[in-house]
């Protein structure tokens, strides 16, 4: 049998896309619940960046099997609960500390994940910091 290119096209949409995730989300405890499906996925993304990880390091599923097959609610992993005090941790950080500088630059200076992480799970202590200096 043939496949046009029409025919593939169509074959392709109606196949379910491999990978997604879950739109209804359960056991948001730091991440407003409002917030938009497409702000969640880039905000997860913008972790596994910032940390060098994957879905799995905080969430319980498989590595290489669909993510609709993992635990999202899930909390067994101490990474996860690890992740929500980091969180609250930046957004202190960002909301009380750096919001009350009276010389803060336009736009707002911020800190994130990355700011320390740097893509390692570790972050990493400059070499000046640790001879004391």
């Amino acid at each position: 049998m043939r496949f046009r290119p029409l025919s593939l096209l169509i074959i392709g949409l109606a196949a379910p896309a491999a990978g997604q995730w879950p739109p209804v989300v359960r056991n948001l405890q730091v991440l407003p619940k409002e917030t938009k499906f497409s702000s969640r996925i880039d905000t997860m993304k913008a972790f596994t960046r910032a940390l060098g990880v994957r879905c799995t390091y905080c969430h319980v599923g498989k590595e290489g099997e669909p993510l609709e097959t993992y635990d999202f609610a899930s909390d067994d992993k101490e990474a996860k609960v690890k992740a929500r005090a980091m969180l609250k941790m930046v957004a202190g950080i960002n909301d009380q500390f750096l919001a009350a500088l009276p010389s803060r630059h336009v736009p707002a200076v911020s800190v994130s994940c990355a700011t320390c992480h740097r893509g390692a799970v570790v972050p990493a202590v400059d070499s000046a910091k640790k001879a004391g200096g």
